[in-house]
């Protein structure tokens, strides 16, 4: 499956559960006394823990693959962020999703199938593996900032916003590492050597779903090279001709 296609999906499924979580909430508000947590609420909580397991699940995958530091040490911050929401988990006597902590390894399975499609795409190279923060960190931000507006507790408000900054950072640290968008040679500039090396892959609008790394001239992390990638690259660097 092309990542864009699971992110999609992921999003899809994201606004069907946070609308109907939404039903959930204003029905059960009306009976529920000060302090005590929806549905809804729960159901999020649970879904964040199993979210951060993700991220750090993947990053720690990529540790063992490439020597840059960063996926060591966003990993060690994400299970900080596992350690928070199951704080909360313990706080209201919750049933924790992680019953088994191996990597990979779930309770909802829309993460099974994303830490398999995510670790495939990463495995390519490393700067596909910085693609895959990027998009594992923009789709926890979007998840928590829609979380922290359907709060009414000040600690799970804190927990989430302290989440949403470390997500932040993560973002901003993958971004910097990947450096000029359309450097596929690495050597520093978008030009016409990194033109004539993606175009040597072959792989140009090929029709085949989700076969193309960073070097092979898939610069936005969708899994394909295509006119895209030149519009993204174009819109995100400086080409030197």
């Amino acid at each position: 499956m092309k990542t864009a296609q699971w992110l999609r999906r992921h999003r899809h499924a994201g606004a069907t559960h946070r609308s109907r979580l939404l039903v959930v909430d204003t029905l059960e508000r009306r009976d529920l006394a000060a302090g005590a947590l929806t549905d809804a609420e729960i159901e999020r909580i649970l879904f964040i823990r199993e979210e951060e397991k993700l991220a750090r699940d993947v990053y720690l995958t990529f540790a063992e693959q490439y020597s840059d530091q960063v996926f060591d040490n966003i990993a060690r911050s994400e299970q900080k962020h596992m350690d928070a929401v199951a704080g909360l988990i313990n706080t209201y006597q919750l049933e924790d999703p992680v019953l088994d902590d191996t990597r990979g390894v779930y309770t909802n399975p829309v993460f099974t199938q994303m830490y398999e499609d995510l670790v495939d795409k990463g495995s390519r190279g490393i700067i596909d593996a910085y693609q895959v923060g990027q998009l594992i960190e923009v789709t926890d931000i979007d998840d928590l900032a829609i979380a922290i507006d359907s709060s009414d507790h000040a600690d799970i408000d804190l927990v989430y916003q302290n989440l949403l900054k470390g997500s932040n950072n993560h973002l901003a640290a993958f971004t910097s590492h990947i450096g000029v968008v359309g450097d596929s040679n690495q050597d520093g500039v978008f030009d016409s050597n990194d033109l004539m090396l993606v175009m040597q892959s072959g792989e140009y609008e090929d029709g085949v779903d989700n076969n193309s790394s960073y070097v092979e001239g898939d610069w936005n992390g969708d899994g394909d090279f295509d006119t895209t990638d030149f519009v993204f690259a174009l819109q995100n660097s400086s080409y030197e001709s």
